[in-house]
Parts: structure tokens; sequence; C-alpha cells
């Protein structure tokens, strides 16, 4: 695992359960592009609270060390003054 001095864990997040592009039929046939748009928008929620000044995902490891293809885990370092504001981050445990 890749892991930067100053960031932390964050949440586990999968991919599959998260719904906030509204794609419907597109998800059943894209699943990888579906899977990049969600994380993006994810993404995009915990860099605008204002709390972490980097944010990076990292393919989950199973419990046999296989790395997951929907499962992720989720680092960042904090931002030097964090908001109080803790609304950007979504936790989806497997």
């Amino acid at each position: 695992m890749l892991m930067h001095n100053s960031a932390n864990l964050l949440a586990t997040i999968d991919v599959q359960q998260l719904d906030t592009v509204g794609l419907g039929i597109l998800r059943l046939m894209f699943p990888a592009f579906a899977a990049e748009l969600e994380l993006g928008r994810y993404m995009r929620r915990v860099l605008s609270s204002g709390r972490y000044a980097t944010v990076y995902f990292e393919p989950h490891r199973d419990v046999d060390g296989r790395l997951s293809r929907h499962v992720f885990d989720v680092y960042g370092s904090e931002a030097s003054a964090p908001s109080s504001d803790k609304s950007g981050l979504l936790h989806v445990e497997t």
C-alpha cells in the first residue's frame, strides 16, 4: 500500500453503493465508467469540504490479498486550517 506520511485513512467506499450520478442502464453497460464518475464526484465533495488539502484513492485489498475493482480506501491529508464542515465525507462500510 502506497501511503504518504501525512495522509490518513478517511473512509472505505464501495462505488457500487454510491449512486450520485444517476446513470441508470449505463451503469450496467459501462461499470468502469460509472465507477470513475462516482469516484470523481466523491473526491470533489471531500475536497470541497475544506478539511483536506489532498485526497487519493487506492483499491481496497480483500482478506485474501486481491485488489478490489469497486471498493477503495480513501486517504487524505488535512488542510492547514481545517473547516468545521464535515459534510463532504460519506462513509460506506463494506
